[in-house]
């Protein structure tokens, strides 16, 4: 009932910043199919990174303020569209940059996984 986080995740303006960045992730999702033609996201054109890593970023940070935001952090599994959020943020960040790395530390390359 207190604190930054608590204030940020409560407030109307974050719910919408939020919501009209998943409508914008959804729109870079179609465009983004169309103007790269990479497998890896390292041989993509910048842009098409430079974004991706924003949403990632944005996202990440946005999943932050909401863990933080409880008070009890124990309460965060019984809060359904928290858990869900978890799931697809813990596979972007695992698409995003933990496959990347791993890939480099194993192999000395960037590859495509499958």
């Amino acid at each position: 009932s207190e604190g930054i986080c608590q204030s940020i995740a409560r407030s109307p303006w974050f719910e919408s910043l939020t919501l009209f960045v998943v409508f914008l992730n959804a729109i870079w999702l179609a465009v983004e199919v169309d103007l790269n033609k990479e497998e890896v996201l390292a041989d993509a054109p910048l842009v098409v990174q430079v974004i991706e890593h924003c949403f990632g970023l944005f996202f990440t940070i946005e999943w932050i303020i909401r863990f933080s935001a409880f008070k009890f952090k124990s309460l965060c599994v019984k809060d359904r569209w928290f858990m869900f959020d978890t799931v697809i943020l813990a596979l972007l960040v695992s698409e995003l940059w933990i496959l990347p790395m791993l890939a480099v530390a194993v192999s000395g390359d960037y590859f495509v996984i499958g």
